[in-house]
């Protein structure tokens, strides 16, 4: 499922990068060769940071469907167009994931070469 995979390559990437020295984040961020691999991540780590306080997808479409009968939207059309986000949001990802933690790997310390990663 999409909740689960965004959970997971979301904590992966948030975990690789933010274990970077900053000026190595800085300059991973600043060479041209990197932005859509960085694209493709940005998207996924802010679906995963609004997504990881919940500990499943049941969770978060109880809240959803909490919030949304306050505003008057229909849950079944937000639920859809979010399946639709997040399908396209993983399968860009994994199309560069190995791009993505090559960058990482490649930029970081020495100590993330040994980190393991599941590209796959």
């Amino acid at each position: 499922m999409n909740f689960d995979l965004i959970k997971k390559y979301g904590k992966e990437f948030f975990e690789l990068f933010s274990s970077l020295p900053k000026d190595k984040a800085k300059k991973i961020s600043e060479n041209p060769k990197n932005t859509n691999g960085l694209t493709v991540a940005g998207k996924i780590l802010n679906v995963y940071k609004k997504l990881k306080s919940y500990s499943n997808f049941d969770n978060f479409q109880y809240k959803l469907k909490e919030e949304l009968n306050k505003s008057g939207s229909k849950f079944s059309d937000s639920i859809s167009t979010l399946e639709k986000d997040w399908t396209k949001i993983v399968k860009d990802y994994e199309k560069e994931k190995e791009n993505i933690l090559k960058i990482l790997k490649e930029t970081g310390s020495p100590g993330l070469l040994n980190k393991k990663t599941s590209i796959k």
